[in-house]
């Protein structure tokens, strides 16, 4: 794949298989996983309504128009949408059938983590629903999809060994320690109970994606974050040695198949998008083997550095390395194996696209 990366960025679409008069509304469209969402949807041959906190940034919103060309261009249509702001999805679900929720806040740390994470997901979960009940009062929208986390999952008061399902909840998370996954824990309670509530006439289904660290192709630069921030340290160095963390992954491509699968069907309830756990010390293995002229680091760093790392940095804390070093959790994905169809992309091959997409995007220099 070494030059698909950028391409898949602007390479152009065109319907194959659904009337292109459906509609389907991305919220956080632009994102690394609303976006491959928009283009699996657009090769699929829907119409996508994409919804972005600003569509005159040309820089962030480009790229989705790119995806389409000619007699195609009016099959992405930009909105612009406010978790914060009720009533600012209206125009975007308009003539929506369904709706693919993917915007959220994925700040690990904050000056307010109560206000800037925990409430602005929530609300902006509820804000999100509000908009679709009254589409689907009319007849309109059938369905909502939303992009969860294992962090809504994953409960570090479970024993060792414990294999996660969709029968866990991570309730036990501190809103002012973990706010990311409370607000995922929160947001998914309060998405349910809003469905579970709604009367006959304006009811629609739901469904959550709930996907681990999330590697694969990147489609702009705009995506260098979180999980593909990692490969790009350890390609560059600035990893001297591996920390003894693990991470739950999955590729991009199947978190968004995942969604439109979900969408397509009648499944609803979560849905774990994991397709194995891997140490950062395994990541960087399996990458240097594509890679050997990358630095890609394989020696384990100590634990006790670490902690000292977190003294300085404000990254990571001394709270985050007490449940994260050394541990290692799995996940079961039999649901979504057997009632979406979901078959995994392999580590190997979507931690290698992550490093071959940062070539192409020019985040990394070329050796």
């Amino acid at each position: 794949m070494s030059e698909q990366g950028a391409a898949e960025a602007t390479t152009a679409v065109s319907a194959s298989s659904v009337p292109t008069d459906v509609v389907v509304a991305v919220t956080g469209a632009s994102g690394f996983v609303g976006s491959t969402c928009v283009k699996q949807l657009l090769e699929k041959g829907y119409t996508v309504h994409a919804v972005v906190r600003d569509p005159s940034n040309t820089d962030k919103v480009q790229f989705l128009k790119d995806m389409v060309q000619g007699d195609d261009e009016h099959r992405v249509q930009l909105f612009a949408g406010d978790l914060d702001n009720e009533g600012s999805f209206d125009a975007a679900f308009k003539d929506a059938t369904y709706v693919i929720h993917t915007a959220a806040s994925v700040a690990l740390t904050a000056r307010d983590p109560q206000r800037e994470i925990v409430d602005r997901n929530v609300n902006g979960m509820v804000n999100v629903l509000t908009s679709c009940r009254k589409y689907a009062k009319e007849g309109q929208l059938k369905k909502v999809v939303v992009t969860s986390s294992v962090a809504a999952i994953e409960n570090t008061q479970r024993p060792p060994g414990h294999v996660y399902t969709e029968d866990d909840y991570n309730d036990s998370a501190d809103p002012a320690r973990d706010p990311y996954q409370h607000s995922k824990y929160l947001s998914e309670v309060r998405a349910q109970q809003f469905v579970d509530d709604l009367s006959d006439d304006e009811t629609f289904q739901i469904a959550f994606i709930n996907p681990g660290a999330i590697y694969g192709p990147l489609l702009a630069p705009h995506h260098l974050t979180s999980s593909p921030q990692i490969i790009a340290d350890l390609m560059t160095g600035k990893f001297p040695m591996v920390p003894q963390l693990s991470f739950p992954s999955v590729d991009v491509r199947d978190v968004a198949t995942a969604h439109i699968q979900a969408m397509e069907s009648d499944a609803t309830g979560r849905f774990v998008c994991v397709e194995n756990t891997y140490s950062m010390q395994e990541i960087s293995t399996l990458c240097k083997e594509d890679l050997p002229q990358y630095v890609f680091p394989t020696r384990r760093l100590p634990n006790f550095l670490m902690y000292i790392t977190a003294l300085f940095d404000k990254r990571v804390t001394l709270h985050f390395c007490r449940q994260n070093l050394g541990r290692r959790v799995v996940f079961a994905n039999d649901r979504i194996k057997k009632e979406l169809g979901v078959s995994f992309i392999g580590g190997k091959e979507s931690f290698v696209a992550t490093a071959h997409s940062l070539l192409d995007l020019g985040l990394v220099e070329r050796k």
